[in-house]
């Protein structure tokens, strides 16, 4: 009874599911799919192409004709080829003359096109794995979402394709021309583009990392498209291929160049970055004295600025090092360390008494030098907190000096400084670890201010 039951249900909803199943094919083939997962062989795609290319050669002449006229085109047209959803692995298509074919969904991993016409061609969501496609005509196709892993395409036609989030992982398109083509989002993960022609394309949020990017001269992708992918290096352009040490990176400094017209200040900043990197890793490869070099160029330049990418770090590290250099100052005079003591310098004609502030303070006639003496003797919290924040801001106003110490004429920061005072003296140290530190501190500070003046308003690194 209970078998009875399930037969019949098996018999009324056998043709609902049918009807589920046709329905989503013929959505996605864009009409009813004759061949849908049918696997061919070379001997039976060959004989039906031998009956259907005279038919679908008529009706390319007729879309052309109504084209003339301003009529849509008729893609539900029974002469047009449909093999959307067929297998063709592995099967021999070359030459053949397939444009504005239906291959929507097609399996054609191992195929050969080579030399074949598939202009204007479906070719969505199809597989492409490992297809030779030398000199293969797609110029307009539709390659939405295709995959095109490690698949030949040198010298191919792909002009205007239609390819967003395409996948063409390892593909070869060495001497291919892809000028206007729509890459949006596309995957070129070790792609080699050895001189492709990539005029105008769209290359936003392409996928770059591992691949060979050296395009044709003069053939470059549209620039703000290709800013997208500056922009996000970490992710979309991460261990490219861009530059070589004899002719450097002609595509990448062209874009510079444009971008510096246009005002976009960041994204050739991130490109001069780019190339500075490039070349400080093959001049650590070459060994020897361009070794040394590259160490150089990374502690002095990409350590400090990023080649001209972060120039605010260097007003940023000169701060930090204001905050470090006091904070040793500060334990020096703390802890009572050898050599630990300023002395202050008043100037002439200037006397004042020691006791209210526990300084030795002194003489007149010439410039007085004295050691800079705090009191020890601290009874209530109250003392030694004032003992304590007293060490801290001679240590920090000590370190501020020292790191504007060195001027120009008259651009001295540390003058302008002094000028704040409400009385004229200064702080020095004559002797001991403390005045190399300090001497360490200006140097260090000086070269900071200098490499942000000329990366905030300059281009030291072009």
């Amino acid at each position: 009874m209970r078998t009875s039951y399930y037969l019949l249900c098996f018999l009324l909803l056998s043709p609902l599911q049918l009807f589920a199943q046709q329905q989503p094919v013929e959505q996605m083939c864009g009409s009813k799919p004759p061949y849908f997962g049918y696997e061919f062989t070379q001997q039976e795609i060959e004989s039906l192409l031998e009956q259907l290319l005279p038919l679908h050669s008529k009706w390319l002449e007729d879309s052309k004709e109504r084209e003339k006229r301003g009529d849509n085109i008729n893609y539900q047209d029974t002469r047009r080829i449909n093999l959307c959803g067929a297998y063709l692995q592995g099967l021999n298509l070359s030459r053949r003359n397939l444009s504005m074919a239906n291959l929507m969904y097609a399996n054609l991993d191992n195929a050969n096109l080579a030399a074949s016409n598939l202009s204007r061609a479906w070719l969505d969501h199809a597989s492409l794995q490992n297809a030779h496609l030398l000199r293969t005509n797609l110029s307009q196709a539709y390659l939405t979402a295709a995959r095109f892993r490690n698949a030949l395409l040198v010298k191919a036609n792909l002009t205007k394709v239609a390819a967003s989030s395409a996948h063409f992982t390892e593909a070869n398109f060495v001497d291919a021309n892809l000028s206007q083509a729509i890459l949006h989002g596309a995957d070129l993960t070790s792609a080699n583009l050895f001189n492709a022609d990539l005029s105008n394309s769209d290359f936003s949020k392409v996928n770059l990392s591992k691949s060979v990017f050296f395009p044709k001269s003069n053939a470059y992708p549209d620039p703000l498209s290709m800013a997208s992918i500056f922009h996000h290096r970490d992710r979309l352009f991460q261990d490219v291929t861009y530059y070589d040490k004899n002719t450097g990176s002609p595509a990448l400094a062209s874009l510079r160049a444009t971008y510096r017209k246009t005002g976009m200040r960041e994204t050739e900043r991130i490109i001069t970055h780019l190339l500075q990197l490039q070349m400080q890793e093959y001049n650590w490869q070459e060994g020897g004295w361009k070794q040394v070099g590259s160490v150089l160029s990374h502690v002095l330049f990409n350590l400090t600025t990023a080649y001209g990418l972060k120039p605010q770090r260097p007003l940023s590290l000169l701060i930090q090092f204001i905050f470090l250099f006091a904070f040793i100052y500060w334990l020096a005079l703390k802890f009572h360390t050898k050599y630990s003591y300023f002395e202050v310098v008043w100037e002439s004609n200037i006397f004042t008494s020691s006791g209210r502030r526990g300084i030795k303070k002194g003489g007149h006639g010439l410039d007085a030098y004295h050691p800079l003496k705090l009191r020890r003797e601290a009874n209530t919290w109250y003392q030694r907190l004032r003992l304590e924040f007293k060490i801290l801001r001679i240590s920090f106003y000590f370190s501020i000096l020292s790191a504007f110490h060195i001027g120009w004429k008259q651009y001295n920061v540390g003058v302008w400084i002094k000028q704040l005072q409400p009385r004229e003296f200064s702080l020095r140290v004559r002797r001991g670890w403390m005045r190399s530190a300090s001497g360490l501190q200006s140097l260090l500070s000086a070269y900071l201010l200098v490499i942000w003046i000329l990366t905030q308003f300059g281009r030291p690194f072009e």
